[in-house]
């Protein structure tokens, strides 16, 4: 087993083929291993199910790509391009058109942008520079303000992306805390924190979903959280 296993469903009830399948075919092609990342993963306008995954070669070397199904999980592929080695925990959204994955990187984080499911991809230097810090900007990984989960959403019939930025807590030097911040590509609004921890080198896993006009707030080993979301004027 590759530790992921899934099953869909179609609006009749019949299931459909699991991801643990497709992935051992897949694993076929030189990949020794997947492994799930986080994130809510992704449907596209066009109804593509993306998910982000991590993968090992022979060699231990690991990678971020993206999985996905243009038939409602009838089939899954791998996408083509890959991030550079040991670029870790893949998140993933759609904004304006283009498929975004964002990485862990040893100097930052890096983000891809992909029109075509991950057939073809580069680097995204300019988009939504406000959210995330470029590896190539020369800013070391403390001083960047790290993006630890986003997800796209319809607010007030504005297209935005909300994210958790990762650092420390007002007044509290060795706290570390997740703020919810919401952008349009102009304007950036921090909601504030929605939770706080006081290790200094802080893991734990989270993600955001957004429904009936709340943000949902997923965090390891606490309690779900729903924070209702406005844009400024």
């Amino acid at each position: 087993s590759h530790g992921w296993q899934a099953e869909w469903t179609d609006r009749m009830g019949r299931l459909q083929t699991t991801l643990e399948t497709d992935l051992f075919c897949l694993s076929r092609g030189g990949w020794t291993e997947f492994i799930a990342s986080g994130g809510s993963g992704v449907v596209m306008e066009d109804g593509t199910l993306v998910f982000p995954l991590m993968t090992r070669n022979e060699a231990e070397d690991i990678y971020s790509m993206i999985i996905y199904s243009t038939d409602n999980g009838s089939a899954w592929a791998l996408s083509v391009d890959i991030s550079p080695a040991e670029c870790l925990n893949p998140r993933a959204a759609e904004w304006e058109g283009p498929l975004l994955m964002i990485v862990d990187s040893e100097d930052g984080q890096r983000v891809h942008e992909s029109r075509d499911t991950g057939a073809t991809g580069t680097e995204a230097i300019g988009t939504l520079s406000g959210v995330w810090v470029n590896a190539r900007s020369g800013a070391s990984q403390k001083e960047c303000l790290h993006v630890d989960a986003l997800v796209t959403a319809t607010i007030e019939g504005g297209r935005v992306m909300l994210y958790t930025r990762r650092g420390h807590a007002s007044g509290k030097k060795r706290a570390t805390a997740l703020c919810l911040c919401v952008t349009d590509d102009n304007r950036t609004f921090s909601v504030g924190p929605v939770a706080v921890d006081k290790a200094e080198n802080w893991m734990r896993a989270s993600t955001l979903l957004h429904s009936d006009g709340n943000c949902i707030f997923c965090y390891e080993g606490a309690t779900v959280r729903a924070v209702p979301c406005h844009f400024p004027a």
